[in-house]
C-alpha cells in the first residue's frame, strides 16, 4: 500500500472518531469515545503537498459539505460568550483536578483549535480552560461590529473580564489567537499591520503580568471562497477553489503577531505549513479543512492535535517532577503544610490544588447520613486562612493551622 493511501486511510479513521465535545464550568465535558491519531509533522506536510494534486470531491469526504458550517467540535452555546455578553463561566476540559493549567483565549479562531487542544489536554493531563468570544479579537483595539455596525465595545470589557479571570488565576500557560483578516475600526477603517501589532503587543504584556508562559498561535490563511460552497459548485473540478497561498495570507497579519510575540518575550507557534504549501486547498486527504473562508473544521483540528503538541511543548517543556509537586499546592507564602479539623470529624489533608485552593478527603463520614468512608471538598486558602480560619465549599468550616517550614 502507498504511504499516499496509508495516509488517507489514517486521515479516514479519524475523522470517523471525531465526536462533539460538550462542556461546562462544573463538571467537565464528556470526552471523545477514542483519541484522534498523532500524526507527525513529516506526514502532515506530506499530506499538505499532495492535496493539489486531489481533483474531484473525496467520495468520503469527511464532515459533509452540509455538515461542516456545524462541525466546531464543542457546545458554542455553552462555552462562547454571545454578542452582547462581557463574560462567560470559562468551559473546563482535560483533567480539572491538574496542577498544569492552561488557558485558550480568542475569538473563533482560537475556538477552532479547542478540538485539538481537548485531545492535548486529555493525553497530558492538563487542565484546560477555554475563554472565547466570536468576532472579539485579543488585541488591545476596539474592533468595529461588522454585524451592529458600531463599535464593538461588548468585545472589549469581555477583553477585559478575561484578562483579569487570567490575572486572577495565575495559570502556568496562556494560549491566545485572532482572525486578523478584515478586522476594522470603523466603517470604513480596516486595521492596519501596525495597529494590530501594537494591540497584540499591548495584551500580551498585560497576559504576561499573570506570570504564565504566553504563546500565541498564529493566524490562518483565508480562502477566496466557502469551501463548502465552492466544492458543492465544482465537485468534479475542485481546483477552482484553491487559494494562492500569496492571496490567503496577503491581509493576515500573522507577521504583527510574531513580531509582537518577540517584543513580549511571548511563544509564537507559526501554522500556515499545516494548511498550506503553494496553495491553499480545502481538501487535504479526505478531510475537509475548512467549513467556511476562515475557519478550520473540528476534525482537521484533531487532526493536528500532535504537531500542535509538539509545538506546545517546546514552548512549554514539561516542568521537572520536584518542581510540578512544589507548584501544585500553592500555598499562601511560606505555609509548606496544614492540618484542618471540625468540631464534628477530623480531617486528612492531602494538598493538590492549584490557584490558592487544596483538595482535602474526610477521615471518615462527616455524618450518619453518609455512608462513604471519604468525600472530598475544597479548601479556599486565603490570608484570612494565615490567621487561622477558612471557609470549605461543600462542607463545614474547617479551623486551619500552618506549618511553616
Amino acid at each position: 500500500m502507498s504511504r499516499s493511501r496509508n495516509l488517507v486511510l489514517i486521515l479516514a479513521m479519524a475523522a470517523g472518531l471525531m465526536t462533539a465535545c460538550t462542556a461546562s464550568a462544573t463538571p467537565g465535558p464528556h470526552p471523545s469515545a477514542e483519541p484522534a491519531p498523532r500524526l507527525p509533522l513529516t506526514k502532515v506536510l506530506a499530506a499538505v503537498r499532495r492535496a493539489p494534486a486531489i481533483r474531484t470531491l473525496p467520495s468520503r469526504l469527511r464532515p459533509s459539505l452540509t455538515g461542516a458550517g456545524q462541525d466546531l467540535g464543542f457546545d458554542s452555546d455553552k462555552c462562547e460568550a454571545g454578542p452582547s455578553a462581557t463574560r462567560i463561566d470559562a468551559c473546563v476540559f482535560g483533567d480539572p483536578a491538574s496542577s498544569t493549567r492552561v488557558v485558550l483565549f480568542g475569538d473563533s479562531h482560537a475556538a477552532m483549535w479547542l478540538p485539538a487542544m481537548i485531545e492535548i489536554a486529555q493525553r497530558r493531563h492538563w487542565q484546560l480552560r477555554f475563554l472565547g468570544k466570536p468576532a472579539c479579537p485579543i488585541p488591545d483595539i476596539t474592533v468595529w461590529s461588522q454585524r451592529d455596525d458600531r463599535a464593538f465595545t461588548e468585545c472589549d470589557r469581555f477583553r477585559s473580564f478575561a484578562e483579569g479571570q487570567i490575572l486572577a488565576a495565575r495559570p502556568d500557560l496562556v494560549l491566545v489567537t485572532s482572525e486578523s483578516y478584515g478586522q476594522k475600526i470603523g466603517p470604513d477603517q480596516t486595521v492596519t499591520a501596525t495597529e494590530w501589532q501594537g494591540g497584540f503587543t499591548r495584551t500580551l504584556g498585560a497576559l504576561r503580568r499573570s506570570g504564565a508562559r504566553v504563546v500565541v498561535i498564529g493566524d490562518t490563511p483565508v480562502l477566496a471562497r466557502s469551501a463548502p460552497e465552492c466544492l458543492a459548485a465544482h465537485a468534479r473540478n475542485i481546483v477552482t477553489c484553491f487559494t494562492t497561498r500569496a492571496t490567503a495570507t496577503g491581509r493576515v497579519w500573522s507577521g504583527a503577531e510574531e513580531a509582537a510575540a518577540e517584543a513580549t518575550g511571548s511563544g509564537y507557534v507559526p501554522v500556515l505549513p499545516w494548511l498550506c504549501g503553494s496553495v491553499c486547498t480545502p481538501v487535504i486527504g479526505n478531510v475537509l479543512v475548512y467549513r467556511n473562508r476562515f475557519d478550520i473544521t473540528a476534525i482537521y483540528s484533531r487532526m493536528l492535535n500532535g504537531v500542535l503538541e509538539a509545538a506546545l511543548v517546546r514552548q512549554f517543556p514539561p516542568r521537572p517532577q520536584a518542581e510540578s509537586s512544589s507548584r501544585s499546592s500553592r500555598l499562601p507564602p511560606r505555609i509548606a503544610s496544614f492540618t484542618a479539623s471540625t468540631s464534628r470529624r477530623p480531617l486528612a489533608i492531602a494538598s493538590s490544588g492549584s490557584g490558592g485552593t487544596a483538595r482535602f478527603t474526610w477521615a471518615r463520614p462527616i455524618s450518619a447520613a453518609t455512608p462513604a468512608t471519604s468525600r472530598t471538598a475544597t479548601v479556599v486558602i486565603s490570608a484570612a486562612a494565615q490567621a487561622g480560619s477558612a471557609k470549605a465549599r461543600s462542607a463545614p468550616t474547617v479551623k486551619i493551622s500552618a506549618a511553616r517550614p
